[in-house]
């Protein structure tokens, strides 16, 4: 499955030189001090280069590699962080509430850029936040315009702006799933585990059961952070109430399938997680692939 990207956009310049800027102030110093000691003239400006190059490389790869990229399915941050640390967090537009943006201060306004708030829910970790947005007005107008849209209008919409490709998501499940925020553990079912489940669930639990029929089935343990499901997990007609498959955005190229097990499922799945408290939960993912 591919995604068509309507944009991708990177932060401002600005804020490259106002990270560059530490870097430049340190190596400064370290040259001033080569001025006023003599004796220890080339080891504190040698030191004052090597802040400066190593400064510019890392700030400059740090600014290259964080982009926001906003395609027919979700919108996705990528941030590179310090040394080879990096993180990436999307979320699918079923799950948007909305999107929002602020003008912090006169760099802000200067710049025409903002901060941009991409809210999932209420709590810090349902959230995207990226700094120094470029035209973050238009892009704020856009990512609102495109929650209201069935995915066909969506695909419509991004034709009409002539979105491009991105190529096939090919991480591992398993690997999508750990990078997710709130998710604590991750879990390959066995066999037996899944044969288990098979006859101690409920039967009205239809999620769970078509997740244990997909080649491949994961528990999941989540904490309290973890993002609402797209669909409603129960639905009731009278008295009668089912626990429905819910749709899994994050690994939709797979065709992924998630259910909420019951709570004796639940206490054995723990077992698989010896850090896991009595607040954590867990669920059931299904993959194709």
């Amino acid at each position: 499955m591919t995604e068509n990207i309507l944009f991708a956009v990177p932060q401002h310049k600005v804020k490259f030189y106002l990270r560059f800027f530490k870097w430049l102030f340190v190596s400064v110093i370290l040259c001033a001090i080569a001025w006023i000691m003599p004796d220890y003239q080339w080891i504190f400006f040698t030191c004052g280069v090597l802040v400066f190059l190593c400064g510019y490389y890392e700030e400059n790869k740090r600014f290259k590699n964080s982009i926001l990229e906003i395609t027919d399915k979700r919108a996705l941050l990528r941030v590179k962080k310090w040394l080879f640390r990096s993180f990436e967090v999307g979320l699918h537009y079923e799950q948007i509430i909305n999107c929002s943006y602020i003008k912090k201060n006169i760099l802000h306004s200067l710049t025409n850029s903002g901060t941009l708030y991409i809210r999932a829910s209420e709590k810090p970790e349902g959230q995207i936040i990226a700094d120094f947005v470029p035209n973050v007005e238009k892009v704020a107008r856009d990512i609102n315009h495109l929650i209201i849209l069935s995915p066909l209008e969506r695909q419509q919409f991004m034709q009409e702006r002539g979105g491009g490709q991105v190529q096939k998501n090919t991480e591992s499940p398993e690997k999508v799933l750990q990078n997710i925020p709130g998710i604590l553990g991750v879990k390959l079912l066995t066999n037996d585990l899944k044969k288990f489940i098979f006859l101690h669930e409920e039967d009205r639990n239809h999620g769970v059961f078509e997740a244990l029929r997909k080649k491949y089935t994961y528990v999941v343990l989540h904490g309290d952070g973890f993002l609402l499901p797209d669909n409603s997990i129960v639905h009731k007609a009278e008295r009668k109430v089912i626990f429905p498959p819910v749709p899994f955005h994050e690994l939709s190229h797979v065709n992924a399938i998630s259910g909420s097990p019951s709570i004796w499922v639940h206490q054995k799945l723990l077992e698989l997680f010896p850090d896991a408290t009595p607040r954590d939960a867990t669920i059931l993912v299904g993959v194709d692939e």
